[in-house]
């Protein structure tokens, strides 16, 4: 909860700072909804995204559900900041974290709505990062 709120809280002071307007579905009006989205979404889909077999499918799934739902700026938002996080925290932060992030975010631009979409995601995420 402590990481979820200093995302949140972060992400809305970068939201207010960047202005880039990347949505092409426009499901929202203002950068703070924005970062909303992916925060909200992080959080419910972390249970589906944590069954997949590796860290780096994981970020890419991840990346690739929330670009579709909230946009490419979201879906890059909260994985640098996760980044960030590890830095400073517990976790060990990667590059190759952020370039599973992206093509992610490629393959969520790709890959349609809904839970057509979500199977979109794991299965071309699976096939860019193997299990070991």
């Amino acid at each position: 909860m402590k990481l979820f709120l200093s995302l949140f809280i972060v992400g809305c002071l970068l939201s207010n700072i960047v202005s880039a307007e990347f949505r092409p579905l426009g499901w929202h009006t203002n950068q703070q909804e924005k970062f909303l989205c992916s925060s909200v979404f992080a959080i419910q889909l972390k249970k589906q995204v944590l069954q997949l077999p590796n860290d780096k499918t994981k970020h890419c799934a991840l990346s690739c559900f929330l670009s579709w739902r909230c946009g490419p700026f979201d879906a890059w938002e909260i994985g640098i900041l996760k980044e960030v996080f590890d830095l400073f925290g517990a976790g060990s932060a990667e590059w190759l974290d952020l370039e599973a992030d992206s093509r992610g975010i490629l393959l969520g631009q790709h890959s349609g709505l809904g839970r057509r979409a979500d199977r979109q995601c794991i299965t071309g995420c699976k096939k860019i990062y193997p299990a070991n």
